[in-house]
C-alpha cells in the first residue's frame, strides 16, 4: 500500500468521520460516513478526489439514521 493511500486511510478518514472501511475483492474500497443532514455529499468526494486523485468513484448513497445521514461511498484505486 502506498504512503499516500496509508496517509488517507489514517489521517483523512478519521477527519471526515468516517465510520467503517471496507476492502472489496473487486478492488474497490466502500467507505461509510456519518454526515449532518445539511452538509452536501460533494464535499466527501472533492476530499476524496483532492488526496486520491487517482481514485474513481463507483456508487454514491446517502440514508438518514438518527441524529445524522449515513453516506456510503464505493471507490476503485490502482493501489487497493
Amino acid at each position: 500500500m502506498s504512503p499516500k493511500l496509508q496517509r488517507f486511510i489514517k489521517g483523512v478518514l478519521p477527519l471526515l468521520r468516517a465510520d467503517k472501511l471496507k476492502f472489496n475483492r473487486n478492488g474497490s474500497a466502500t467507505v461509510t460516513y456519518r454526515i449532518y443532514p445539511d452538509e452536501t455529499t460533494s464535499f466527501v468526494r472533492d476530499v476524496i478526489k483532492d488526496n486520491l486523485p487517482d481514485a474513481k468513484i463507483q456508487t454514491r448513497e446517502r440514508k438518514p439514521k438518527g441524529d445524522f445521514d449515513y453516506l456510503t461511498i464505493t471507490f476503485t484505486h490502482p493501489e487497493i
